[in-house]
């Protein structure tokens, strides 16, 4: 029995040894199957991080494009604008030269006497620009500041705005800077 019991104790330890072994190789192929899935992790993280990266650099590119064409727009649209508004400015002075009062005229054109006021300063000023720039022999009338920042040691003031007359008295006509006054 002893001989028995020797060998039932060595096929019981043989067992033990031989389902120690399996667990162990599990274990070991376990921690592989671990360290395997961290390191895809960690990859997965790092090509996540540059597709991040790089979906804000592509998104930067098109936002700076799309800036790019806006202010191209905005400046092609801005001279058709000032194109519009002299037509606006035009059609009001038209109003204005039938005799009708600017107050008037406001009410007709559902505009403010301001801005019917500014339309026709502005469609005179055109007008003026226009007719000056048509013709460069015509003189040209240079406004007191004009005068100011022409004259030799750079006088902010005209003479007779400091002796708290009209500045209109000091106009001169001339055929263009530095030439003499008419």
């Amino acid at each position: 029995m002893a001989e028995n019991r020797g060998a039932r104790q060595l096929s019981t330890r043989g067992a033990a040894r031989l389902r120690a072994a399996e667990l162990a190789e599990h274990f070991e192929a376990a921690a592989t199957l671990r360290r395997k899935l961290a390191a895809d992790v960690l990859v997965a993280q790092v090509e996540l991080e540059e597709f991040a990266a790089e979906t804000e650099r592509r998104a930067a590119k098109l936002l700076a494009d799309a800036e790019q064409r806006v202010a191209r727009l905005r400046e092609e649209r801005a001279g058709q604008a000032a194109a519009k508004q002299a037509g606006l400015d035009a059609l009001v002075v038209e109003m204005l030269d039938t005799d009708v009062p600017a107050k008037e005229a406001a009410e007709r054109l559902g505009m403010t006497v301001a801005e019917v006021r500014l339309a026709k300063k502005n469609h005179d000023a055109a007008a003026a620009a226009a007719a000056a720039h048509a013709n460069p022999l015509l003189p040209h009338v240079m406004s007191p500041f004009e005068l100011a920042a022409a004259a030799p040691g750079g006088s902010a003031t005209v003479p007779s705005q400091q002796d708290g007359e009209s500045a209109e008295q000091d106009l001169v006509v001339t055929d263009g800077p530095g030439s003499a006054a008419v």
